[in-house]
């Protein structure tokens, strides 16, 4: 996404001032027979749960209501040169309020000594918090990759733990779970050199990070399925996930080639690891070289923990949506009356929020390469789709849905808008005259009853 000109950057900020125990090794995995799921009921999904503070939980850059982001700038400085920059924000939903994460007394958030303002080091930067703490992971492509820990009461920040590099492989981290004690990465890893042939398999692994020593465990996945189940020989995995945590346990999603899924989970208390659940893709269609299947299961992408987790059934020949509680296996329909996408080169996005899940079917022609979107909006307990209208864009190839972030006490926090700049005049190289539009993303709060009506009825909070 095109860093925002220094012109953005003042409508920004006039939007927003108005530890695995001591001494234990790196864990060796082991397999435990795969318990059969139990039907037990399944609580509705809702409101973020109230998790012991010892338990594992999902991490996000959602806690108590606050959003906390990470957005570039181009920074005009005095000499008239232009650098970038990076703003931390935070977004209480609840309060409909946004400013930059700076404690410091008297700041006006406009210069670089702003506390939110970060230099950029070349790396990709997420965030995730919990507790008093935001987490910072930095990321350089073929490169280092460090954690840092930021205070959200004083802004006092420090480097946590360099995240140890291994010889042959290249490791994908995520930030995705934590305990009273410790941090928990995705470590999900693929060979550093390719052979071609030899396919590429992607490998599962969780990395333990103590938070209060920095010291790094790593749980690495030995995939050995139950003899009585066994995967089949020509299937690899593609993807590996966690995407979700709750009591003592990480469940982890593992994507296999040609279609289906296995769903894992580890006690890193143990360093057991138990395969809960297989799926198997079904349905499959073949148009203009391109295939796919009507009838699947994957997470759903969700930014905070949820009752039941966020794992999805999508038959998109009934056009039908139900839930998977992750823990049990046990399947609760959401709703029916979803548009028939069925072999057709189209595609469902399904994102779970607190109260709600966010449907979005995409279609695409082929021949005219335009596409188009239809939006719903389903009760997390259950219910009929409602479809709305609402576009951040629309031109002459398609038209791009407004994108749901979360949802809290009532309200919608989105993307709302793609908003062009009057033409502006400038020279080309020949110095002939042209003219040309800047653009800003808008994001801001929608009321669910406004949404359900369609009614665009957005607070602005920020402009990116």
């Amino acid at each position: 996404m095109r860093c925002a000109p220094i012109a953005a950057l003042a409508a920004c900020l006039a939007l927003l001032c108005g530890c695995v125990p001591g001494g234990q090794t790196a864990a060796t995995s082991e397999t435990a027979p795969t318990p059969m799921p139990t039907a037990t009921a399944q609580p509705a999904p809702g409101a973020q749960p109230g998790d012991e503070a010892d338990a594992i939980h999902r991490i996000s850059e959602v806690l108590d209501g606050c959003r906390y982001e990470y957005k570039t700038f181009d920074y005009q400085q005095p000499g008239g040169s232009t650098m970038a920059m990076g703003l931390l924000t935070v977004i209480d939903c609840g309060a409909g309020t946004a400013q930059p994460l700076c404690h410091q007394p008297g700041c006006t958030h406009d210069q670089p000594g702003c506390a939110a303002w970060l230099v950029p080091d070349g790396s990709r930067l997420t965030l995730a918090a919990d507790g008093d703490t935001l987490y910072l992971l930095h990321d350089v492509i073929d490169g280092d990759a460090w954690l840092e820990a930021r205070s959200l009461d004083d802004d006092t920040t420090r480097v946590l733990c360099t995240l140890p590099r291994f010889e042959a492989r290249e490791y994908d981290w995520a930030l995705a779970a934590a305990d009273e004690e410790n941090l928990y990465l995705n470590a999900a890893s693929y060979p550093t050199a390719v052979d071609p042939a030899v396919p590429q398999e992607e490998q599962a692994g969780v990395m333990a990070i103590c938070k209060a020593s920095g010291a790094p465990s790593l749980y690495s996945f030995r995939e050995t399925p139950p003899a009585e189940n066994p995967r089949p020989a020509d299937q690899r995995v593609t993807n590996a996930e966690i995407f979700d945590a709750r009591d003592s346990f990480l469940y982890l999603w593992l994507g296999l080639s040609g279609d289906g899924a296995e769903v894992w989970r580890l006690e890193p208390a143990t360093g057991l690891w138990s395969m809960t659940a297989r799926y198997a893709d079904s349905g499959l269609w073949q148009e203009d070289g391109l295939s796919g299947y009507d009838n699947w299961v994957a997470p759903a992408r969700a930014s905070r923990q949820l009752p039941g987790g966020p794992l999805v059934h999508v038959d998109e020949q009934a056009g039908t949506l139900a839930a998977i509680d992750t823990a049990t296996g046990q399947e609760r329909l959401l709703c029916t009356g979803l548009p028939n996408a069925a072999g057709r080169i189209a595609g469902y996005d399904v994102q779970a929020l607190p109260g709600w899940y966010v449907v979005t079917v995409n279609r695409l022609d082929w021949t005219t390469q335009e596409t188009s979107s239809r939006q719903f909006l389903i009760p997390a307990a259950g219910g009929g789709p409602v479809e709305i209208s609402f576009s951040q864009y629309s031109g002459p190839r398609g038209s791009q849905p407004v994108c749901f972030l979360d949802q809290y006490g009532g309200q919608f926090y989105c993307q709302y808008e793609t908003a062009a700049s009057a033409p502006i005049p400038a020279l080309d190289k020949d110095g002939m005259p042209y003219t040309y539009r800047e653009y800003s993303i808008l994001y801001g709060l929608l009321p669910v009853e406004d949404a359900l009506a369609s009614r665009g009825n957005f607070t602005a909070l920020y402009v990116e």
